[in-house]
This record gives C-alpha cells, sequence and structure tokens, in this order.
C-alpha cells in the first residue's frame, strides 16, 4: 500500500479551474520515499526548495505541511529503496530512469503511481 503525493497548483481566479497537479513521488511501506525527477527538479533539496513555496497534498487531496512531508521523506531515507530495487531486478529499465541524489535519496524519471 503505498501513497503519492502532488503539489496542488493555485486555482484559477477567474473560472476556479486547477491545473494538473504536479506528481512529487510515492511512500510505500517499508521502502523510503521515491521521487519523481522533473527535467529541473533531481534532488530533495532542489524540492525541498520548490515545495517551500507551494501547497502539498496527498492523492487524497488532504493538505500535507512541508514539515510532516520532510520529516517522512528524512525518516525513512535509511529504508529499502526503488532506485537499488529496480538496478538489482530490472538494470534495463533502472539504466534509463532511476538514480539516487547526493544524499542518496530515490528519484525516477519515468511516470509512476
Amino acid at each position: 500500500m503505498g501513497t503519492n503525493f502532488y503539489v496542488a497548483p493555485e486555482k484559477c481566479h477567474c473560472c476556479d479551474h486547477r491545473p494538473r497537479h504536479i506528481h512529487i513521488g510515492k511512500k510505500s511501506a517499508g521502502w523510503s520515499f521515491s521521487f519523481h525527477a522533473t527535467e529541473k527538479i533531481r534532488t530533495w533539496k532542489s524540492w525541498k526548495e520548490f515545495l517551500s513555496n507551494n501547497e502539498i497534498v496527498d492523492e487524497l487531496g488532504d493538505p500535507v505541511t512541508l514539515e510532516e512531508f520532510s520529516a517522512m521523506v528524512e525518516n525513512t531515507k535509511l529504508d529499502r529503496n526503488h532506485t537499488t530495487h529496480c538496478k538489482e531486478n530490472h538494470p534495463e529499465h533502472a539504466k534509463e530512469s532511476c538514480f539516487l541524489d547526493p544524499e542518496g535519496y530515490s528519484f525516477c524519471t519515468a511516470y509512476f503511481s
């Protein structure tokens, strides 16, 4: 069982339309947080800076504070991670889309949910 987390974009001031959420990543039981890498955001430090100015929500739309989110990410860093698992079990996929940032956090460039 896992939970996806997103950046909740602001509603349009004229029509209340809310653009598509930006996928931050997923937390699954027993695993470290798996970040979604973008072209510009490829480290936990970069995500944290970006999230400091944005609202975080879980997949149900419930808000999560940056402090709560950071604690979840940092307290599970040493758990099993997606990148290591993929490199061991799916090396072709991992070679193209999975990596650890300089601090050892797991990132994937491919879409996942």
